[in-house]
């Protein structure tokens, strides 16, 4: 995706989440599902690095799309959304956070994916004296599946209050109450600029969720919701680009480059300005001069 947006001439730039990508955790805390902080934070920077000006596009791949998704629905709730955010994309974005949508192998495979995280960055985390902190630590590595882990997870994880100025606060009751929170159709009403989901029918991962949580999402206009057939887990590949199994061509990305492209000519043609907020009674109202924005932009795509 980087490079298919950097051979448009764009800047394009990566995040990991904490602890993960080979870079070494530099915190006793690693991401969860829930923190929007470190995305508030970096959209800041870029912002102040780059001036309101500059348009901006967020994307988030699976659980990344998720925290990214949630991001933008609270600070549209709030009305604090950053100028230069124009527009963003969420790619197998799971939306309701919950181990019951998904299967057990597949629910035990991210466990153990999670615990390699937490063994990876042990240096990171003995850090943290408190014992109660270390004793959920333990007990998470004993976890079959997310259901235990984001239980055990869940009383020491790092979260934000979803409004404005989005004070931290630590630890849920259980599982439950972190999955809830950290679910993002919550917030997609919200979301004040131009947002593409992209799912696939055969994702094993996030389907199901998608389809129960579907009404939230047709529920602002600012939202296009676009479901392929097949593509399973963030696999819209196509063919290969030279003798490299790495490079593979990806629908998705030209689907991506393919929704900027359009929100930008839009922008340049005056036809889409600004945020557009919902109102006191949680109703998105796009206003006189911005309620043919959906049907323009399908227009262009």
């Amino acid at each position: 995706l980087m490079q298919a947006c950097a051979s448009k001439g764009w800047l394009a730039g990566g995040v990991n989440f904490r602890g993960t990508g080979g870079v070494e955790m530099t915190t006793p805390r690693a991401y969860n599902a829930s923190y929007t902080g470190d995305v508030r934070n970096i959209v800041l920077q870029m912002q102040q690095r780059l001036g309101d000006n500059v348009p901006i596009f967020l994307a988030g791949h699976s659980l990344g799309a998720n925290i990214m998704t949630k991001y933008l629905g609270e600070e549209g709730m709030s009305g604090t959304m950053p100028k230069c955010v124009a527009g963003a994309i969420s790619l197998g974005n799971p939306k309701k956070v919950h181990s019951g949508v998904i299967p057990f192998h597949v629910s035990a495979g991210i466990s153990m994916g999670l615990k390699k995280l937490v063994l990876e960055n042990v240096r990171a985390i003995s850090k943290m004296k408190d014992q109660h902190f270390q004793s959920q630590i333990r007990r998470c590595l004993m976890a079959l599946d997310t259901h235990e882990f984001d239980d055990h997870i869940a009383p020491i994880a790092l979260r934000n209050a979803p409004f404005y100025p989005y004070s931290l606060r630590i630890g849920f009751k259980n599982n439950l109450r972190y999955w809830l929170d950290s679910s993002s159709y919550r917030h997609i009403r919200h979301i004040p600029v131009p947002l593409l989901t992209l799912d696939a029918e055969d994702d094993m991962i996030c389907h199901k969720s998608t389809q129960m949580k579907m009404c939230y999402t047709l529920a602002n206009p600012n939202v296009l919701s676009v479901e392929t057939r097949s593509g399973g887990h963030l696999g819209w590949f196509e063919t290969l680009q030279g003798d490299s199994p790495l490079h593979v061509k990806s629908w998705s990305d030209v689907a991506v480059v393919d929704f900027v492209d359009a929100i930008l000519q839009l922008r340049a043609e005056g036809q889409l300005n600004g945020h557009t907020y919902a109102d006191s009674s949680d109703q998105v109202d796009l206003g006189t001069s911005d309620r043919t924005t959906q049907p323009i932009l399908q227009s262009k795509l």
